[in-house]
């Protein structure tokens, strides 16, 4: 197969949610390169950007794509484009927003949309720009990210993302209806691009609505945010999507719901822990816990 098709495919399985499949492709695409066999640069540039992105989603341990990613940045010299580097440092940007180094993740993330040129493999200014806004407001700054979720709003690939962005930057302004508006707006936006693309949205929504007080509405919009990451099949989503769900459980003092929602939140964090080599999202459930045993 050649690495036009292979790329496509990616490309097509990532957007889908299957990441598993779609870094066997960037893996194979990679193999190719390294053999000699192509000499698509454009192509095998975004190969190594995009199987980092996949590798996240399928457990591989954070801190083993930072070497990934130095080779990725010595092939970009190997062929005369360090330039190119920008869709990199976003991912050097996203890793370490996993790992909790919210400096270093803003640092690189302001970077990538410095040293953008248009037509660089592996990502666009708008995407740049919305990475960017997610990584501030997670950050605890969303009156720095709310500009660059604004200035992408006309982009139909980044819309409904950059409306996700927009509800978690109100939220913590306290701003909540205008919250709902566009945690909403971008579930609507995202329901025809499948479940990939929904995931976020209803994260955002169900959040919206517990601030709000509407725990029916948040129960069924967790209820569906769990379906959408049983069918992904990651335990990266599913991990988020119980969490919400376990939120909502124990917004409502259901004691029974929340404990089962929990031993399965447990398991899906003590996987993502052992991959990645720290307690993070052990400690996100301990904390649940802990508020669950107030409620007995």
């Amino acid at each position: 197969m050649d690495v036009a098709t292979l790329a496509a495919e990616a490309a097509t399985l990532s957007a889908r949610g299957d990441h598993p499949a779609a870094m066997t492709r960037y893996t194979r695409i990679l193999a190719l390169a390294a053999a000699g066999t192509t000499h698509e640069a454009w192509t095998v540039a975004t190969a190594h950007m995009q199987w980092v992105e996949a590798a996240r989603f399928c457990g591989v341990p954070l801190r083993s794509l930072f070497a990934v990613l130095d080779a990725a940045e010595r092939y970009l010299d190997s062929i005369g484009h360090p330039e190119w580097r920008g869709g990199l440092l976003a991912q050097r940007a996203a890793t370490h927003r996993e790992l909790g180094d919210w400096d270093k993740a803003v640092e690189l993330a302001e970077e990538a949309v410095e040293t953008h040129v248009p037509g660089a493999p592996g990502t666009t200014l708008a995407t740049l720009r919305y990475r960017l806004g997610d990584i501030l407001c997670e950050a605890g700054r969303p009156t720095e990210a709310v500009p660059h979720f604004r200035a992408v709003l006309d982009d139909p690939g980044v819309r409904y993302k950059a409306l996700v962005g927009l509800t978690h930057c109100e939220l913590n302004r306290m701003h909540r209806r205008t919250a709902l508006r566009h945690a909403t707006a971008a579930v609507r936006e995202a329901g025809p691009l499948g479940d990939e693309a929904l995931r976020l949205p209803l994260h955002a929504l169900v959040a919206a609505q517990r601030a709000l007080g509407d725990l029916d509405a948040a129960t069924a919009t967790a209820a569906r945010y769990v379906d959408c990451a049983h069918r992904l099949n990651s335990t990266y989503v599913l991990f988020f999507a119980l969490r919400s769900a376990a939120d909502v459980a124990l917004d409502r003092h259901d004691v029974t719901t929340a404990r089962d929602l929990l031993a399965g939140l447990e398991l899906q964090a003590s996987v993502l822990d052992d991959a990645n080599g720290h307690t993070r999202r052990s400690a996100e459930v301990a904390k649940r816990r802990h508020r669950l045993s107030t409620l007995r």
